[in-house]
């Protein structure tokens, strides 16, 4: 065989085993990159889920927190705040149960509920002063989901929570 065509041959097969490996890599890029594409798309779907369900649960909470406030401002204009009051915080609660990747803001919201749908108040207090304790307590509530929204750190429990919370009687346990 010639020289040049050894050479040519050579050439050829050099730019073919280029084509190859080029092909091959562009292929692997091109599935690394929908991979990618894929998990950002993933995670912005649970980040705007999250968002949209905090932003409902918080319109539940303001508005049970408005019904309860009626009834402090003026106990004859609404006789019986809390059927409604209750209802908006259920909602609320089935919101929260589905914001993703947010168990601190769940588990701190769980509280709150249960706070709020204690009926072990003290035998002493008013209907006022239960009133009075469930807006603190939703209150509580509105302020988390207010940190959550904005992308802060959830804060420590507030002074007027924890009193709500230490108000209630303990549940008899025997």
């Amino acid at each position: 065989m010639d020289a040049t065509v050894v050479a040519g041959w050579i050439g050829g097969l050099a730019g073919l085993g280029g084509a190859v490996v080029g092909a091959g890599g562009a292929i692997v890029a091109g599935w690394i990159q929908q991979s990618k594409q894929a998990e950002v798309a993933r995670a912005e779907r649970l980040e705007s889920r999250g968002y949209t369900a905090a932003q409902r649960a918080l319109g539940e909470l303001l508005s049970a927190r408005e019904a309860l406030a009626a009834y402090i401002r003026d106990p004859s204009s609404a006789p019986n705040p809390y059927r409604p009051a209750r209802d908006a915080v259920r909602r609320a609660e089935a919101e929260v149960l589905v914001v993703p990747n947010a168990r601190e803001l769940r588990h701190r919201m769980r509280t709150i509920f249960t706070v709020y749908r204690a009926d072990r108040w003290p035998e002493s207090s008013s209907r006022r002063d239960r009133t009075k304790w469930r807006v603190d307590v939703v209150a509580e509530g509105i302020s988390l989901l207010s940190y959550y929204l904005r992308g802060d750190v959830l804060p420590a429990p507030s002074s007027r929570f924890v009193r709500a919370q230490s108000v209630m009687v303990p549940e008899d346990t025997s």
